[in-house]
């Protein structure tokens, strides 16, 4: 995710419009995970149709968020989820990774459910 934000703002790489939200299942997410590669955590499947479209409102404090628009998700099976990610895609796992982290706590669900997600993605400098 980092490269890709370096990539478009200094390397002219085309900016990816839009980004897509998916759920993950337990497991420790890596720096050097990507959509393909990813042996510390598995993608959740068990809803309807593909990952979210991630609606975000424009950038404000160093950070931008979905908490107007968030990704909802009807749940079609029994899982724990235990985070969320960012992707290029909305299925599959040739795209880009952009994040990924665990919720303040996990979340049982089952078929009926409709799971809402907030992602909020933060920037940050290193202070010079």
């Amino acid at each position: 995710g980092l490269n890709h934000v370096l990539d478009v703002q200094f390397h002219g790489t085309t900016q990816v419009n839009p980004w897509y939200v998916g759920l993950k299942l337990a497991g420790t997410a890596a720096s050097a995970d990507t959509l393909a590669t990813h042996s510390g955590w598995t993608e959740a499947t068990g809803y309807s149709d593909n990952r979210k479209e991630y609606n975000e409102a424009a950038a404000s404090g160093k950070s931008i968020t979905n908490s107007a628009n968030k990704a909802s998700f009807a749940i079609s099976g029994t899982a724990t989820i235990a985070g969320a990610f960012v992707a290029s895609v909305s299925a599959g796992a040739t795209g880009t990774l952009f994040c990924v982290a665990d919720f303040t706590s996990a979340r049982a669900v089952e078929n009926g459910d409709t799971l809402e997600v907030t992602y909020t993605i933060s920037a940050a400098d290193d202070g010079v």
